[in-house]
């Protein structure tokens, strides 16, 4: 996801929670979208930079980015290494999900999918 697309998604966020139309049976207003707000907030802030350049008239290749002039293209990112959620926290969140004995499976997968977001920003 690229910068801007991340900036566009924390302002729709904020301006959705900032319509006031909470509702507390609505976990995904208030617990997960202040969570994505961080998340990407978080992901702005550490964005990967570059390891590998490539230059479009001269077709060279440089691995270092200092003094770069016009023409060089960013290619390739650093990996990250993926963290997955540790069974404490995946039993927090089916029991944050679970009101007597009904679970909200929709309101899971949201919560799941945010919290491995938070995770891997």
């Amino acid at each position: 996801m690229s910068i801007e697309a991340i900036k566009q998604a924390l302002d729709a966020l904020e301006m959705y929670l900032a319509l006031e139309t909470h509702d507390e049976a609505h976990i995904l207003e208030v617990d997960i979208a202040p969570k994505a707000i961080n998340a990407l907030r978080a992901a702005i802030s550490q964005a990967d930079e570059p390891v590998l350049w490539y230059h479009s008239v001269s077709s060279r290749v440089r691995f270092d980015g200092a003094g770069l002039g016009r023409g060089w293209v960013p290619l390739y990112t650093a990996p990250r290494q993926w963290v997955e959620l540790t069974d404490d926290e995946a039993r927090g969140l089916v029991n944050r999900a679970t009101f007597g004995d009904k679970t909200n499976w929709q309101a899971l997968v949201y919560m799941v999918d945010a919290k491995l977001k938070e995770k891997n920003a």
